[in-house]
């Protein structure tokens, strides 16, 4: 009876040890927003597969003038995010359209994705370095505002090249003027050139307001 109840202990200790030592690895398994914006969306997070995302905002694209002329509005937006890997892989994009909070649909550009300055939606990159990611949009100004905000956007996702993305929705978005990602830009450079990370205050900042 003892070696039963004995067994038993061991048993039910080795059950539970096992539980904690699984539990550390399970919340590693799993995305985590490491910030959001006014309105609830990611602007800064990890996702299970190693990728670090920075959303730094939505933009109406201004076409560079023509000689002795001035910048002119165009039908297009970008979406600027900051990606980072933990190690070298093939990172894989999407998106989607989306919808002005009136419920004008919209959708991407033909040439809809850059990485790294690249037309392209599947591109290797490097360790623990700071890659730009733009998606484009087109939202005409017949149709739309300037500045239109955004109802929602259809997902954008991210993942390593054949796992599971992580999707992301951003609602409530306000495009922004082209002379705001001018500033932005700065911050993005300086990203890419390693002089700046995203802790040392995250752009998104600039989207606080959006969801208000």
């Amino acid at each position: 009876m003892k070696k039963f109840v004995f067994a038993f202990f061991a048993v039910l200790a080795l059950s539970l040890g096992c539980a904690f030592a699984d539990e550390p690895a399970a919340q590693e398994a799993e995305d985590k927003t490491l910030k959001k914006d006014a309105a609830g969306n990611p602007i800064d997070l990890k996702t299970k597969d190693g990728l670090r995302i920075a959303y730094m905002g939505t933009f109406r694209i201004m076409a560079a003038p023509e000689e002795g002329g001035e910048e002119k509005v165009t039908d297009k937006i970008v979406s600027v995010f900051m990606v980072k890997a933990d190690r070298d892989m093939t990172l894989w994009v999407n998106a989607q359209g989306g919808v002005d909070t009136k419920t004008n649909k919209f959708s991407c550009n033909d040439d809809w994705c850059h990485i790294a300055g690249n037309s392209n939606r599947q591109v290797e990159i490097l360790e623990d370095i700071w890659m730009r990611v733009e998606f484009f949009h087109v939202l005409p100004l017949d149709k739309f505002s300037e500045l239109p905000r955004i109802g929602r956007f259809f997902e954008f996702a991210f993942a390593e090249a054949g796992k599971e993305p992580c999707k992301l929705v951003y609602k409530k978005i306000r495009v922004q003027p082209w002379k705001v990602w001018k500033e932005v830009e700065k911050k993005v450079i300086a990203m890419e050139e390693d002089e700046e990370d995203i802790e040392d205050g995250q752009s998104g900042d600039a989207q606080k307001a959006e969801g208000a």
